[in-house]
Order: structure tokens, then C-alpha cells, then sequence
């Protein structure tokens, strides 16, 4: 737990910004940039609410990692495209091909889709009593079982990944060939298709349940003063589980990896200083923020043959905070204003779309697309869908399923379920090594992807997780003990 003096510090903050941005419009010398930080800002401000209103904080609470996804996404990003030349690619990329003061009116169902989620986040009161169900009985895991069951799963995920480069077309000696293959093209009845090779992708991520779980018994095994599983292996299923990653390029794969070791890290460490968690915590944020600039200049020079800005502030910038990426509010505008004109809403289809999931597309040539984000694309953006899309994110979702009564109630059932999921395991992190790597493993998408993907794709890849660990953990555990209080 954490202090949240700092972050009340931060909050009134906020409300400062958010008073100078509606006193200029009130003083009559108001203009679209105004108004879009004042949206920006209102966004950050509702999403700390729950977090300042207690004394502490959990570090890795999904509320709290989700603040920090709005605070760029809404706040930074609204910063970003008022004093960002209008001109500039990125900009006309986000807005596509829009003016602010178009998508005003628009943009306010944002904060009132962010204060519904909240609202069900902080009235939540219960949990699940997971420490009484047998898959939480703790049982010591013997090291030979631990061995055979890790390697394994390093096996299959090395089998996977040199099945999907030869797949992909990846060219291993030539590096520019790495961020442009990323999936299978078929044809499906005339046009072009993508067929991401699901199950090769879901046999690839077992590396990274491996690393997770020889990470947890070295953790827990070193804590009760135990000798820890090998170094070595703990260090060859890191560089597995990472493989894939950097073979598609893909920043948040990277990313996802590294965050999720670091939160296992802090729940099952043995005590630490404060200076050394703030350094440890530190140098995550500057890795993820150089794998996630790093990577985006790369995939721009490889597609284009040369980066469109040499300011290294300004392709920062454009990184970290022009990618589309999260909570997106001027997406979520274009795709109220798109659906609201169409019609046509799916009335709660989309949220069960990850039932398909498990059918191969390659057996199934019209099989629909488990994401909203192909259709969005093509419908609001205008633009060709092949490989991938733009996902609506959590109100857009909400909105393209139910309009505007969608907006006030979908967020409030999701913010009520995230903290419901969130206070079931709360008690048993740290002490059970099972629910710390199925929180760890999880706290990503649940709350970080979880402003940006649709309700469906969160739970193919949530499933795709977890679900293999219910197998492992029945082959890994030993003979029953006494959880010590």
C-alpha cells in the first residue's frame, strides 16, 4: 500500500487546470483547443476520484493503472493535439481529417461514460471468497514436477515460434522484415483477409506463463529461505516469452511481459527499502517508455524508409502520446457521431463476439470478426482492415451496442466487475503463489487494455492466459499444507 497524499497533491492540480480552462472560456476568449483540454482534464479528474479518497493505495490496483492510462490517453493526448501544429501527420491522423470544434459535442459523453465507471467501481463492497475453492489449497510445488512442466512449456512455445515465422514470411536476416509481418493473409470470397494464427500465438504465449510461474516459485521459494529455482532458467523463459514480441514488433507484447514480471516481483519480494522499489519502479517506466518509442521509430522507418520528424521531442511525443492507444477521446467522438447518424447498433452483440473465438478462421472462411476494431476502421475512419483495426475502446463499446443509454450503463456494470475481481484477490497476493501469478498475469489487460480493447478481445486474451495455468498448477502441485497467516 501506498500513500495517496502525493496523489491528492495531484488531484487538486487537476481542478486547477480544469478552473483556468473554464474561466478562459467564460471570459469569452474560449476556442476548441480550450474546451478539448478542459474534456481532457475533467476525464484524469473523475478517474483519480476513487483512488484520493482513501488513505492508501495498492500500487497496482486497477483503478490506479487505469488513472494513468486516462491521464495520458485524455489529458496529455488533449495537450498534445491543441499546441501540436494542426498540420503535423499525427494530429491529422487522429483527428481524421476532422476539426476540434466539430467533435465538441461529441467528446463530453466521455467524462460522463468515465464518472459512470467510476461510480460502479467505488460502490462495489464485496468479493468472491477465492481462498475457499480448491484451486487456491496451497500446495507446495516439488522442483522436479516445477522442471519437466516449465521445460515443457518452453518446448512447445519454441515449437510455436518458429512454426509462426515460417507462417509470417519473417526473415530473420533482414530486420526490416520484422515489423511488417505480422499475419497469415487469406482470401475469404474475393477479398483479402487475416488470419492471425491464433493458436500458434496462444502456444507462443505458454513461454510466458512459464517465466511467470518459475518466477513465482524462485520468489517464494527465496522469501521462506528455500533455494530458488535456477537462474538460468528463470532467464531462458524470459527471453522465450519475449521472443515473439519482438519478432511482430509488438511494443505492447514487450511491454506486457516485463510489467507483468515486476508486478509478480512486488507482491512476492522479500522487503525492500523504499529507495529501492522507487528505482526499481522507475527503470520499468523507462524501459516500457524506450521499447515503446524505440519500437515506434522503427516500424516508421522499416514502412517508410525514413522518419517523418527528426525532433527527437517531437517523435516522443508523437509515440507516446499520438498511437491511438487506450482510452481514446477523439476516437470515441468520431465513433458516437458515425453510429449516431447510421443506426444500426448491436444491442449487446459484441460483448459475446469471444464465443467464436476457439473456431479457426481458416476453417471457417466467413467467420465474423471478434473485435470491433476492422469495423470501426472501415465504417468510422474509411480506411482498409485487414491485418488489424481501431478498436472502439470501453464507452465506445458501449455506445456502438446501446447509443447513449449504453454510455451511462456499461461502464458502470464494467467499473463494478473490475473492483469486484480486484477485491476477490486482493487478500491472497503475496500469500498464495497461484492467485499472485493469475493476478499478475491478468492486471494488464483487465485494467491497462481494458480502456482500449472491446469487452470480446479482453476476454479471448484473458482466457488464452489463464486457462492453460488451471492444467499447470493440477500437474505441479504436491502434497496439501497449512497457508500460514
Amino acid at each position: 500500500m501506498i500513500s495517496t497524499y502525493s496523489l491528492r497533491l495531484l488531484f487538486l492540480v487537476h481542478i486547477l487546470i480544469a478552473v483556468v480552462c473554464f474561466c478562459i472560456i467564460l471570459g469569452g476568449k474560449s476556442n476548441s483547443g480550450s474546451e478539448t483540454v478542459l474534456i481532457g482534464v475533467l476525464c484524469s479528474t473523475i478517474t483519480l476520484l476513487p483512488i484520493v479518497v482513501r488513505e492508501k493505495v495498492d500500487l497496482f490496483e486497477p483503478i490506479v493503472l487505469f488513472y494513468v492510462t486516462v491521464l495520458l490517453s485524455c489529458f496529455a493526448r488533449s495537450i498534445y493535439v491543441v499546441f501540436q501544429d494542426q498540420s503535423h501527420y499525427k494530429v491529422a491522423w487522429l483527428l481524421n481529417g476532422n476539426e476540434l470544434s466539430e467533435l465538441l459535442s461529441y467528446l463530453i459523453f466521455v467524462p460522463l461514460g468515465l464518472l459512470s465507471f467510476v461510480s460502479g467501481y467505488m460502490l462495489c463492497k464485496q468479493r468472491l471468497p477465492l481462498e475457499r475453492t480448491r484451486l487456491f489449497s496451497h500446495r507446495p510445488w516439488p522442483k522436479f514436477r516445477l522442471y519437466v512442466v516449465v521445460l515443457g512449456l518452453l518446448g512447445l512455445a519454441t515449437l510455436s515460434i518458429i512454426l509462426l515465422v515460417k507462417q509470417n514470411g519473417i526473415d530473420l536476416n533482414q530486420v526490416d522484415s520484422l515489423s511488417v509481418k505480422r499475419s497469415i493473409e487469406l482470401d475469404d470470397y474475393g477479398r483479402k483477409a487475416s488470419a492471425s494464427a491464433g493458436y500458434l500465438r496462444w502456444m507462443s504465449s505458454l513461454a510466458f506463463v512459464a517465466f511467470l510461474i518459475v518466477l513465482a516459485a524462485r520468489l517464494d521459494d527465496r522469501k521462506k529461505g528455500r533455494r530458488g529455482a535456477s537462474k538460468l532458467l528463470v532467464g531462458l523463459a524470459f527471453i522465450l516469452s519475449v521472443a515473439w514480441p519482438v519478432l511482430s514488433s509488438s511494443r505492447t507484447g514487450m511491454f506486457e511481459v516485463v510489467f507483468s514480471s515486476f508486478v509478480l516481483w512486488y507482491y512476492m519480494r522479500e522487503k525492500v527499502d523504499a529507495l529501492k522499489l522507487k528505482v526499481a519502479l522507475l527503470s520499468i517506466v523507462l524501459v516500457g517508455a524506450s521499447v515503446l518509442v524505440g519500437v515506434g521509430i522503427w516500424r516508421q522507418y522499416s514502412q517508410f524508409g525514413e522518419l517523418k520528424t527528426t525532433s527527437v521531442g517531437t517523435n516522443i511525443a508523437d509515440q507516446v502520446l499520438a498511437n491511438g492507444n487506450f482510452l481514446d477521446p477523439i476516437r470515441t467522438a468520431l465513433i458516437i457521431r458515425s453510429y449516431g447518424s447510421q443506426g444500426g447498433y448491436e444491442l449487446g452483440g459484441s460483448y459475446f463476439r469471444w464465443a467464436v473465438a476457439p473456431i479457426p478462421r481458416r476453417l471457417w472462411d466467413g467467420k465474423p470478426e471478434i473485435g470491433l476494431g476492422p469495423e470501426v476502421k472501415r465504417n468510422v475512419f474509411g480506411h482498409v482492415a485487414t491485418a488489424n483495426g481501431y478498436p472502439p475502446g470501453l464507452i465506445g463499446e458501449a455506445f456502438i451496442n446501446f447509443s447513449y443509454v449504453g454510455i451511462l450503463v456499461m461502464p458502470f456494470i464494467i467499473g463494478y466487475c473490475l473492483n469486484l475481481w480486484y477485491r476477490s484477490f486482493q487478500p491472497l497476493l503475496g500469500r498464495d503463489r497461484k492467485a499472485t501469478i493469475i493476478y499478475s498475469i491478468s492486471i494488464w489487460v483487465v485494467s491497462v487494455q481494458l480502456a482500449e480493447l472491446d469487452i470480446s478481445m479482453l476476454i479471448v486474451k484473458l482466457l488464452m492466459l489463464t486457462m492453460p495455468l488451471f492444467i499447470i498448477f493440477s500437474l505441479l502441485d504436491g502434497k496439501r499444507v497449512e497457508l500460514s497467516s
